[in-house]
């Protein structure tokens, strides 16, 4: 019992503090736990208008999710690039909404990844 108080705190320390995340509207009931690796030889670049890049992250909006949702990333070399207009570039990354009943399991164990979003 004391194994399991001290890792859900620490899951829940993880989750709130170190996790680029966002909520819009959600009813979570459950767990969304993101652990990324060591951010060492990342680029992470958007450029454009309303253009977004995102990297190792947890995106929430409008979601009703029971159960879990769990991103881990533990790429060594990661670039990610977005240039356009309205262009995305996910890498590593979740973006959850809508309705979620079960797990969402995302993982990245790769040595090197390219990602690369263009537009108009």
């Amino acid at each position: 019992m004391k194994h399991t108080s001290v890792t859900v705190l620490l899951s829940i320390s993880v989750f709130l503090v170190a996790t680029p995340f966002s909520w819009g509207k959600s009813n979570v009931r459950g767990a969304v736990i993101n652990t990324p690796g060591k951010i060492n030889k990342n680029v992470n670049v958007a450029i454009g208008n309303r253009a977004k890049a995102r990297q190792s992250s947890v995106s929430i909006k409008s979601l009703d999710m029971i159960g879990a949702a769990v991103n881990a990333a533990r790429g060594k070399t990661n670039i990610n690039v977005a240039v356009g207009n309205k262009v995305e570039a996910n890498q590593a990354s979740m973006k959850l909404g809508g309705k979620l009943r079960g797990a969402a399991i995302n993982t990245n164990m790769v040595k090197k990844n390219i990602n690369v979003a263009v537009g108009n």
